[in-house]
């Protein structure tokens, strides 16, 4: 069978999916009224599937890639998003959601897929703020403030 580029995402989806499906089904699934914890990963790992077969399905034919074309740089794209997440992770009680996610951010939309640094900036003070006031003030979760807390 011959692969694009649309049918080898696709299978990203299709095991993602499986695996999501394959732990989430231990969860507790609770009822319609109340539900558990399982529901909602369940129902994401379920959608991926789907979307998966669908574009595995709808992919085009003519087009065939080769599966190592540009692996250095997935590598190089992989360890960057790595790297960014550590990084999050481990600054996020010190320097609070706002900073973190900032910063985070700036660096995906900058140094991963190198967007230009005024739409960085915009995506990311967008998204930052978005984010902080969806979870942090409609739904009250609350987020790390760290040392810098002008919003709250």
């Amino acid at each position: 069978m011959r692969y694009n580029k649309e049918r080898a995402g696709s299978l990203l989806f299709l095991f993602t999916g499986g695996y999501g499906v394959a732990l989430s089904i231990h969860l507790p699934m609770g009822k319609l009224d109340l539900p558990g914890p399982g529901i909602f990963p369940l129902a994401i790992s379920i959608l991926l599937i789907l979307v998966g077969a669908l574009i595995f399905v709808g992919g085009k034919k003519q087009e065939k890639i080769e599966l190592n074309a540009g692996l250095k740089n997935r590598i190089k794209t992989v360890a960057q998003v790595v790297l960014f997440t550590g990084l999050f992770v481990v600054a996020l009680k010190t320097l609070g959601y706002l900073i973190t996610a900032s910063l985070f951010l700036l660096g995906l939309f900058r140094f991963v897929s190198g967007l230009k640094w005024w739409w960085s900036v915009t995506l990311t003070v967008t998204l930052t703020l978005g984010s902080w006031y969806l979870f942090g003030k409609i739904l009250d979760v609350r987020l790390p403030s760290g040392y810098w807390t002008p919003l709250h």
